[in-house]
């Protein structure tokens, strides 16, 4: 029996000739049809029979039909995820010095660790299967390492009162720090309080609520059964609910979810289930053994999960965005049910979402409505897991050594870029920026709120500005929260950055934080919150035309426990092959450190020499046998 794509958002696996991927090309940003109420943009991923992602399908190959009506198809565009070349050779010490919450063309991992039902063996009471527990380590390594760069990943473990603690990352190494944590309740001794709300049901809603195109959710668990009686509670842990800085402990009472959006319009998620036990388990005989609905698969009855970890990235590798037309353009905020085909010979499977929902019909101006649109929010308990993006940010954040005493400065750089009404005539868009420092007790230590008015021109609907601000903060490591709000309609965009401040003083020499920029000109002129500190004009970006002046600004500093010294200075500029393209060895003589004990450095970035591609502005200090931590600035040429 054949089951319709639109109803399982997947369809059957039927027969069709496999085909060859085309050839690898530069990353583009994913075509956004032209803008109407009787266009329709969908993202599709369209499958063979063996699960491997069609290529070479035009709008001639797809038929889409809106409540079982045929409607016209405008474009077929296919999109290729994680096709950029091979990093740099320098790329996995040195991880990027800015962040953005520009998630577009990302795909979503959500790794889920069950050790809270791991790992047991068969009729033997709450006995441990080490092998079990090895291989599901091994498998959340593997799928870690398989990862490619445009990849954001998040590992949660079920024993964690309200999972997951790591925000979607690229780091991978922040990513198998999670997986150490994998603590089976085999191995453990006691019962965890059961998860406080449903984890795994509202990290599915974050994802469904998140732009990405594809995601997914891999969960390694174990089909063995464990012998629950007997076994004691585990002592109580605490969290800290990401964004809100709200402090909790196990109990359904103490942590409130918001209410489920409706799930109309939103996409599936696909879930593969790899079962860590293998043939230890017959998964005919167990109760998980049921169909997968959500697009995604079951791997039970293998001892070998490498191939699972394959196939499942290979065939969320590549996408298809349809534009349709509708023939009912109409704006009512009702549903429309969708079903996709391919009209090319064979069956395929067919992901995407089931339906959609029309746009609304617009709110009485100056009504309550108008004033805060009403935003579709993720639960609480995950809502810091990814950044918001309604108001699309890169941040930089650079360390300086704050005159006198112990504290230091951090220089917060933010590029926004911001999507405002159109007006014939000029005016100007409030944004208010606020900058929350959680120090290492994961308390806000900081906060602080600035605004910034944008001019808004003519005729234009996206306006971006650089908006530098500083921090006088105590030595420590500290999280930042940084986010844009516009008060007009509501919306949010926030980024997170991890810095530590170091105890500049009591180090024999160091290096501060890289500052990117440009020099101050009439037409550009030096911000009035960094004079005295940094004399060039900061920012965000760290891709550049050969022909930009882009120049790095630092400060060294002696400590204070020894007399002033020559301080060997060592830059390079390193290409994507690790070749030295800029080798700078130069002594900075006493004399050039002030009574602060501080020294200012300008580089000029050689770009006219240097080729298209990404490279590493890298920056040692040296005091006789004391050595600096390096400072990293990787940035690309265009």
């Amino acid at each position: 029996m054949r089951l319709s794509a639109a109803l399982l958002a997947v369809g059957l696996v039927a027969f069709a000739p496999a085909q060859d991927p085309p050839p690898a090309q530069q990353q583009q940003p994913p075509p956004i049809f032209r803008a109407g109420v009787d266009v329709v943009q969908l993202e599709v991923s369209i499958l063979d029979q063996n699960r491997r992602p069609v290529h070479g399908l035009t709008k001639n190959d797809i038929q889409v039909f809106e409540d079982r009506k045929s409607q016209e198809v405008v474009d077929v565009q296919e999109i290729l995820l994680n096709t950029e070349p091979p990093p740099p050779v320098w790329a996995r010490a040195v991880p990027p010095d800015v962040v953005t919450n520009d998630l577009a063309d990302r795909r979503l991992v959500a790794i889920v660790m069950d050790d809270r039902r791991c790992c047991g063996v068969p009729n033997s009471p709450r006995s441990s299967d080490r092998w079990a527990i090895d291989h599901a380590i091994m498998t959340a390594h593997r799928l870690i390492d398989e990862l490619g760069p445009r990849d954001l990943a998040t590992v949660a473990l079920t024993h964690e009162q309200l999972m997951p603690t790591l925000r979607f990352t690229n780091d991978k190494d922040a990513l198998r720090a999670v997986v150490k944590q994998f603590a089976p309740i085999t191995e453990s001794g006691c019962m965890p309080a059961p998860p406080v709300p449903n984890p795994e049901r509202d990290l599915i809603r974050l994802m469904e609520l998140s732009p990405q195109p594809v995601k997914m959710m891999v969960v390694l668990m174990s089909l063995a059964p464990i012998d629950y009686s007997g076994i004691p509670p585990c002592p109580p842990r605490s969290y800290t609910i990401p964004d809100i800085g709200r402090r909790v402990y196990p109990g359904p009472r103490l942590v409130e979810t918001s209410p489920v959006p409706d799930p109309l319009g939103l996409p599936r998620i696909p879930i593969y289930r790899l079962n860590v036990s293998g043939l230890l388990v017959d998964p005919s005989s167990t109760r998980s053994n049921g169909p997968n609905l959500s697009g995604g698969r079951n791997f039970y009855g293998t001892n070998d999960l490498k191939p699972a970890v394959t196939d499942l990235l290979d065939e969320n590798d590549a996408y298809y965005l349809i534009g349709f037309r509708t023939s009912r353009p109409t704006v009512d905020g009702k549903y429309r049910l969708l079903d996709i085909k391919v009209t090319r010979p064979g069956d395929y499977w067919v992901r995407t979402r089931v339906g959609y929902l029309r746009p609304s019909p617009p709110p009485k101006p100056g009504s309550r409505a108008d004033r805060n649109p009403e935003l579709s929010r993720p639960p609480p308990t995950a809502s810091g897991l990814l950044p918001s993006s309604d108001v699309a940010m890169n941040a930089a954040v650079s360390v300086f050594a704050a005159p006198g005493g112990r504290q230091a400065v951090l220089v917060t750089t933010v590029d926004l870029t911001h999507q405002v009404a159109e007006t014939p005539s000029s005016t100007s868009e409030t944004l208010t920026l606020r900058t929350v420092a959680y120090s290492s007790s994961g308390d806000p230590k900081y906060d602080v709120s600035a605004k910034t008015s944008i001019p808004v021109p003519p005729g234009v609907g996206r306006v971006s500005t650089s908006f530098p601000s500083k921090l006088t903060v105590e030595p420590d490591r500290y999280e930042l929260w940084l986010t844009a709000h516009d008060p007009r309609t509501n919306r949010i965009g926030g980024v997170f950055y991890n810095v530590e401040v170091p105890e500049f003083a009591a180090n024999a020499v160091t290096v501060s934080g890289i500052v990117l920029g440009r020099e101050p000109t009439e037409r550009l002129p030096l911000p009035s919150t960094l004079a005295g500190l940094v004399p060039i004009v900061p920012t965000a970006s760290r891709t550049f035309g050969q022909g930009d002046p882009i120049v790095a600004f630092f400060q060294l500093y002696q400590g204070r426990n020894t007399p002033l010294a020559p301080v060997a200075l060592k830059i390079r500029v390193l290409d994507p092959q690790g070749a030295v393209k800029l080798d700078v060895d130069e002594s900075l003589a006493p004399e050039r450190f002030t009574t602060n004990r501080t020294a200012d450095y300008r580089l000029r970035l050689p770009l006219d020499q240097l080729t298209s591609g990404r490279h590493l502005l890298s920056i040692e200090a040296r005091l006789a046998d004391r050595i600096s931590p390096k400072r990293d600035v990787p940035f690309s040429v265009r």
